[in-house]
């Protein structure tokens, strides 16, 4: 570069014109009046729009018209637009309306030469101003913005790579593309958005194709979690959604949350559960009332209907005589059940469940509807003070029996203590498809939530393959870099490329831009991903 004493007055004054447009406040003026200037013409475009399609009309009628022609009339008519006059005369009674350019021309009549850009950052705002009335558009309010930028950088970025107006045209139309997708690649679901939220409250760890529910995400995370060398982050995570997930069902059991579900932790969840069972039964007395009646009978009539006639007649006088047993106690006390006869009455009952669970499992339910009839009959009986807590402890109970269900499946993982999202789900939907459907209880939403966002993606054999493949890519580059005679360096390079690219798929800044939502899904882009899940599923009966 030549020193300042060699260049001449003009090229000096040139680097120091130069120079003083780049200076911040150049720049913000030239942004603040070539801004204006876009809005206004956006303004004259709007105004000129139906002067603009007539004469585009009469261009492409006057095109096509001719023969020989025709190629170059095409050209004329997309290159010269609405700059030229309509060629076309008009047809008889239809008056020839102003174009933006003859209203533009008019415009500067009276305000002179509108003033061009001085700076990049000038053009961009002058487009960004033209397309201002893209805000309009559907959308929040970022969407809207984006509507805006996106094209006009797009527009600048065009013209500066492919130049002239096709690449402007083009750079604005492949921003207006890109745009709110550079900023949020895979915007979420509303619904899926509400059980990721669920799943963060709970302080569960979750990755960006877990977030948004995108599959081809979620595949490439599955195969960077495959890929030598980079395997031990998503291993990390995974122990870490494992470990977040048991905590959070711990908690609803009455646990910290800070252990898994080992037997050792169950165990001192549920002694400190029936230690509550048993305080508050002692300082209470369990009153009958036509209620519990009403219950009894019912959970007789119930057994006695969901059995085939031969068992009828034993089963019922298998319940029968345990709610006479149980009606007995009550009236010897005068229509009462002490705390301490209530506890034993209803473990007594929960061991009978438990003896018939596998042999009958119909009679089991009724003895257990009995034992539950009890249940409801001590807590409408408590005292206001201990209601509170005796409805706390109920709950808690039913988690417990769900995650003894859950716990009690096959799976190394369930065996070390994790709680499986799958087995969970099945375990609360049993418990009632009623209440899970509509999202009662206490552990409906956590077990849904886990279904949805922690179940891995099916494997038939595909994982283990990929992690193959990737130690044979990982060789495979390593012998490139060899081949291509980049010495030792070169090897070690193509060989950990796969697993850079792993850990950089797997990396907090690139899960943060992958999973971010700034930009939701807009209900047009909904309509469309269903359309092609939908043609996806069933592609034959679309043809």
């Amino acid at each position: 570069m030549a020193e300042f004493k060699d260049l001449s007055d003009a090229d000096l004054m040139k680097l120091i014109a130069a120079q003083q447009q780049q200076s911040p406040a150049v720049v913000v003026t030239d942004v603040a009046k070539s801004a204006g200037v876009g809005l206004g013409e956006a303004g004259i475009g709007m105004a000129g729009l139906p002067g603009d399609v007539q004469m585009l009309a009469g261009k492409g009628v006057e095109a096509l018209a001719g023969k020989s022609e025709t190629p170059k009339k095409l050209q004329e008519l997309v290159t010269e637009g609405a700059a030229k006059p309509i060629a076309a005369k008009p047809e008889a009674g239809l008056s020839r309306l102003p174009t933006s350019t003859d209203i533009k021309k008019k415009v500067e009549e009276w305000t002179g030469p509108f003033y061009e850009p001085q700076t990049q950052a000038g053009k961009v705002a002058r487009v960004a101003g033209q397309l201002a009335p893209a805000a309009a558009l559907p959308g929040g309010l970022a969407q809207r913005a984006v509507n805006v930028v996106a094209p006009a950088l797009g527009a600048e970025a065009g013209e500066a790579f492919i130049g002239g107006p096709y690449g402007k045209m083009a750079g604005a139309l492949a921003g207006g593309v890109v745009g709110a997708r550079g900023i949020t690649p895979a915007p979420a679901t509303a619904e899926r958005m509400a059980l990721v939220r669920a799943l963060e409250g709970e302080r569960v760890p979750l990755t960006a194709g877990q977030r948004t529910g995108n599959k081809p995400l979620q595949w490439f995370e599955a195969a960077a979690a495959d890929t030598p060398f980079a395997a031990g982050r998503a291993a990390r995570l995974n122990e870490a959604q494992g470990r977040a997930f048991s905590g959070a069902v711990m908690r609803r059991i009455g646990a910290s949350g800070d252990e898994i579900a080992t037997p050792d932790a169950v165990d001192r969840a549920v002694r400190s559960l029936n230690r509550t069972f048993e305080d508050l039964s002692n300082r209470n007395t369990l009153t009958a009332d036509t209620q519990l009646g009403s219950d009894l009978v019912n959970t007789a009539r119930t057994y006695v209907d969901s059995v085939i006639p031969s068992q009828r007649s034993q089963g019922r006088q298998n319940i029968e005589g345990i709610m006479r047993d149980v009606v007995d106690q009550i009236q010897t006390n005068n229509g009462q059940m002490t705390g301490q006869l209530y506890q034993a009455t209803r473990s007594r009952l929960g061991n009978m469940a438990d003896g018939v669970r596998e042999s009958d499992p119909q009679l089991s339910r009724a003895i257990s509807g009995i034992r539950d009839s009890l249940d409801d009959a001590m807590g409408r009986s408590i005292s206001p003070a201990d209601q509170a807590a005796w409805a706390e402890a109920r709950t808690q109970w039913r988690n417990w029996k769900a995650l003894e269900k859950a716990m009690s499946g096959a799976g190394s993982s369930v065996a070390e203590g994790f709680v499986s999202p799958s087995q969970l789900r099945t375990a609360v939907a049993g418990q009632g498809r009623g209440q899970y459907t509509r999202g009662q209880g206490d552990m409906a939403e956590l077990a849904r939530a886990g279904e949805a966002l922690l179940r891995p993606l099916p494997q038939s054999g595909t994982a283990p393959r990929q992690a193959a493949g990737n130690l044979f890519a990982s060789m495979a580059g390593g012998l490139l870099g060899h081949q291509a005679g980049m010495g030792v360096e070169g090897t070690l390079a193509g060989m950990a490329a796969p697993a850079a690219a792993g850990r950089v798929a797997l990396s907090r800044p690139m899960q943060a831009y992958l999973g971010n939502q700034l930009l939701p899904m807009t209900r047009g882009e909904m309509s469309r991903r269903l359309l092609v899940q939908e043609l996806l599923a069933s592609p034959d009966a679309r043809r």
